[in-house]
Order: structure tokens, then sequence, then C-alpha cells
């Protein structure tokens, strides 16, 4: 380690009652502690060495009070389970003066996320509202496009379900992919392989409480539905349990849980 690495390494230490010290103790596991480390280098690396101490310290406060996204884009977001979940309670202090009656038309939806982190994705917001709907939406489609409106709660709630276990969904839509076009699993199937992902990923993979998947199988094991699924409605069942509802309103808070 440099000079300058053991001087803000030593700093820190030194702060006890600060922040700083809350969010190393609290917040981070042991993969998010590597991209921080990282980031935090790249982040002071043209700071004059003078600065480098202070500079280190104000980001790590920065961190926990999870302001650091804020102005950043997807991919910083996605980087780390500490970022996403900043990103749950960013988007939700964007919106918390309104209740959910309150409606926005997607690209009104999109000017909120595009001002806390420009360059947004306009098609994640396309995601959210089929998601919300079922009406059909492409990708191609700008963000002016439509004027429709939607509670801005519901589309926030999606949003953060998307951001927040992107991972755990990216296996889940490959799997689907799996079994070709349709996007239908069997359900059997799916269940091994949910109880498989949860035994052998648990504590690799972020995944929502496991008490939503195997609630989102049984019930559709009960329906008539010939025992296949759909990704769509699999995702749907999942995101909308009260586990996983539980699990986003907490993140509301979620400097203070730090």
């Amino acid at each position: 380690m440099s000079a300058n690495g053991r001087e803000i390494a030593t700093h820190i230490g030194e702060e006890r009652n600060s922040i700083t010290i809350l969010f190393f103790r609290s917040s981070i596991d042991d993969s998010d502690a590597s991209f921080f480390l990282v980031d935090l280098m790249r982040s002071i690396e043209n700071v004059r060495a003078d600065d480098q101490v202070n500079a280190a310290i104000a980001y790590f406060k920065s961190a926990a009070l999870c302001t650091h996204i804020i102005g950043s884009n997807l991919a910083y977001i996605q980087d780390s389970l500490h970022n996403r979940k900043s990103f749950v309670f960013c988007l939700h202090q964007a919106i918390q003066g309104y209740d959910e009656s309150y409606q926005v038309a997607p690209s009104e939806f999109h000017a909120i996320l595009d001002t806390l982190f420009p360059g947004f994705p306009w098609s994640l917001v396309l995601e959210a509202v089929h998601a919300a709907t079922g009406d059909t939406f492409t990708s191609s489609s700008g963000p002016s496009e439509s004027n429709q409106r939607f509670s801005v709660i519901v589309l926030s709630k999606i949003l953060s379900f998307q951001i927040l276990y992107e991972e755990w969904l990216k296996v889940i839509e490959d799997l689907f992919k799996g079994e070709g076009k349709t996007m239908v699993l069997n359900l059997h199937r799916l269940r091994t392989h949910m109880e498989d992902l949860q035994r052998n990923s648990g504590t690799t993979l972020f995944q929502p409480p496991f008490t939503a998947v195997v609630s989102a199988l049984d019930s559709y094991e009960s329906s008539r539905n010939g025992g296949e699924i759909s990704y769509q409605r699999f995702r749907s069942s999942v995101m909308t349990h009260d586990a996983v509802q539980a699990e986003l309103n907490l993140l509301q808070n979620y400097p203070s849980m730090l």
C-alpha cells in the first residue's frame, strides 16, 4: 500500500465516531468492499495528495448517505448491491411527496429518472410500464410517444424491483429462454431450479425472499394452468408478494439502516 493509502486507512481508522466507520462496519459485504476500494482509488487519483485523505472521507460519507450514485449511469448503479439499494432510496426520495393516485406519463417518469441519473435507459421505463399494465410498448418507442398515465408509486416500485434484483432476474430470464421462444416453464422444473439456486447461490446472489418464490409457485400449482408458468407471470407474482414489497419499503429508509 502506498504512503497515501496508509495515511487514508489510518485516518479512517481514527474517525471512530464518524459515519464513515459506521458504513464500514455495517453495510459492506465482501463483494461490495472490493468494488468500493477500487472506486475510491479511481475517484481520488486526480486529487492533490494533500487533499486525498479528506476526499476519501467525503467519498465514504456520501456512500453511507446513499447520495454517491446521483449523477451516475446505470452501469455504476448495477456495480454493487449497495449501489442498487441506494437507487431504491434515491428514487423514493424523488417521489415521496406523491401518493399512489398521482399519475405520470412514461415520459414524465423518465424525466424524473434522467434528472437523477442522466442518460437513464428508456427501455427500463418501458419494462416498468409493461409490467404495470401489460400494455404493448416497444423499446424503440421514444419517451414522448405515449400519453397514457400510470401511478408514479407503482412504476417506482416495479423499477426498484428490476434494479435491486437485476442479477437474479437475469438468471431467471436465461432459464426461461433456455426453454425456447415461448418463455414458459414447467412448474416442477422451475421449483427444482429455484430450490437449487437458493441452496447453491443464496450467499453470493442477492435474491428476493424465498417465501415470495415459493408462494408464486404454490399459487400457480393450485390453479388450472396446465402445470406451466410464463416468465412474466412468475416475475410479477414474486414482485407483488408482501415479503418483497416489505423489503422495498424498508429500503426507502436505507441510510438509517447502515
